[in-house]
């Protein structure tokens, strides 16, 4: 199971530890964490405690192919976002155009997008999203095909950021 994107609060990544099974799941954050930043040092702690300890892989900045790679590898893309995704959200689409199963919240959709392969979940509602998650883990669409190229441009501008911004 993977995350991508940003690494702040309203990201709720903190959920990812609550949503995923440590007996089957392995997490791959595609993301940046520092031990400087107090809600990175919370993500990092629970990736080394007891029972997620030596089951998450934090992958740091990559390149765009490389993200769609790891992306359309995993069995699904979880974003519990705090106060909803949506079309907007470069993560979503990113991880969406790779026909992988992705968890995510919204405050307008809900349900399961058997075209997108997504299933919505309201803001905050852990055990909808896993529930979501042992429903369809594993699921896939055809990938979006030129959408793909699209997204992955996307991403490098997404990776771009995170560089000027860790400058």
């Amino acid at each position: 199971m993977s995350y991508f994107g940003f690494a702040y609060p309203h990201k709720g990544m903190e959920a990812l530890f609550e949503i995923a099974d440590p007996k089957r799941d392995r997490l791959v954050l595609i993301c940046v964490l520092q031990e400087s930043d107090p809600y990175h040092r919370l993500i990092l702690d629970k990736c080394r405690d007891a029972p997620w300890d030596g089951k998450v892989s934090v992958t740091g900045v990559l390149p765009a192919e490389e993200i769609a790679r790891v992306l359309s590898a995993s069995d699904a893309v979880v974003l519990p976002f705090t106060g909803g995704g949506g079309d907007w959200n470069s993560s979503l689409q990113a991880a969406a155009a790779q026909g992988v199963f992705l968890v995510t919240t919204s405050s307008t959709e809900e349900g399961y997008d058997a075209k997108r392969n997504v299933h919505y979940c309201p803001p905050g509602d852990i055990s909808c999203m896993r529930a979501a998650l042992e429903s369809r883990i594993g699921h896939r669409v055809e990938p979006a095909g030129e959408a793909n190229r699209e997204w992955a441009r996307i991403a490098e501008a997404h990776l771009r950021v995170y560089g000027e911004l860790l400058a």
